[in-house]
């Protein structure tokens, strides 16, 4: 059975989140919100995690963000944010979260995280000339398997 999408939250630009769709590969990237919508701040906190999905979308960026109540299903949360530390925005790619997660509450903060990550993670270089505009130093993990993976002549 096909996970339920994420549906919109009346009058806003959030998804609101349902177990089942969290985990689908259904979005290439998402930044899911975990909150309280308990806590006394709420209201304050909401209003810079809207801003900063207006903002990002006057930018052209298309990640879906996502509001999470973990009073709707505290297992689920927990699996996400263990420490209960809410809220909590964390990163998700292919429908698995990543290691990118923080406590940022102002709109600010929050765009320049979500346009930081929201890039093609492997550029291709074209010349000598592309690889130098880089630091020299850089590290990636590929499996044996991907296009990307090449080594270098033996020294």
């Amino acid at each position: 059975m096909a996970a339920a999408p994420p549906r919109r939250a009346p009058g806003r630009r959030l998804l609101l989140l349902s177990a089942a769709a969290l985990g689908g590969p259904s979005n290439d990237r998402v930044l899911v919100d975990f909150v309280d919508q308990a806590d006394p701040n709420w209201a304050e906190l909401s209003g810079e995690i809207d801003a900063a999905a207006r903002s990002i979308r006057d930018l052209g960026c298309k990640v879906p963000f996502v509001k999470f109540d973990a009073r709707q299903d505290w297992a689920l949360a927990e699996r996400y944010v263990p420490q209960r530390k809410f809220p909590q925005l964390l990163w998700f790619v292919h429908g698995q979260p990543t290691k990118y997660h923080h406590t940022l509450r102002k709109m600010k903060n929050i765009v320049d995280f979500v346009m930081a990550l929201d890039r093609d993670p492997i550029e291709t270089a074209q010349s000598e000339a592309d690889i130098r505009r880089y630091d020299r130093a850089i590290y990636a993990q590929l499996p044996k398997s991907s296009p990307h993976f090449k080594t270098g002549p033996s020294r």
